[in-house]
């Protein structure tokens, strides 16, 4: 709820400092982005499967990293890099909302609620695929106790972590 008050008044009303910002620094090509709203190119399967796929990835690529001890101070890193092509990639499919918050923010101050759905559904879906891929048997090894970048030392029991007392403590 946090998250999409933020970008709601991010996007600010019309005329409002998400706006004026916006083409302050853009000029006419920032006031022609309508305040940021999210809609989807011409087609719709193909913004759908785009942001599932968008969605697919982040959330993978997060587990994969956080699975690893030697990866998971690396994670950080690996984000934007990766939504950075994924945002070149996607953002004339979909517009590359990635995060129902990033759409309903700017619908709600503009109320061009155009294919809103497709910017609910489709990182649920995404997400729910990640999390089915890495819960099957083969994938076992790739299994996250949580994922935290790092566990803290006054966390002896392994409470935080779910886990027992370790033998040595």
């Amino acid at each position: 709820m946090a998250r999409i008050a933020g970008v709601c008044a991010g996007a600010g009303s019309r005329g409002g400092t998400g706006a004026w910002v916006l083409a302050a620094i853009w000029g006419a090509m920032g006031a022609s982005q309508r305040e940021g709203v999210t809609v989807p190119g011409g087609n719709l399967p193909a913004a759908f499967w785009g942001e599932v796929l968008s969605t697919f990835l982040l959330v993978s690529t997060i587990l994969l990293f956080t699975a690893h001890d030697r990866l998971k101070p690396y994670t950080p890193y690996t984000i934007p890099i990766l939504f950075a092509v994924l945002v070149g990639l996607e953002a004339p499919l979909s517009g590359c909302s990635a995060n129902p918050a990033r759409s309903f923010g700017p619908a709600l101050i503009t109320g061009i609620w155009t294919d809103q759905w497709l910017y609910w559904l489709a990182p649920f879906t995404g997400t729910a695929l990640a999390l089915l891929l890495f819960a099957l048997p083969i994938l076992n090894w790739l299994r996250n106790d949580i994922a935290k970048l790092y566990h803290f030392a006054h966390d002896e029991t392994g409470f935080l972590r779910g886990q027992e007392k370790p033998a040595g403590v």
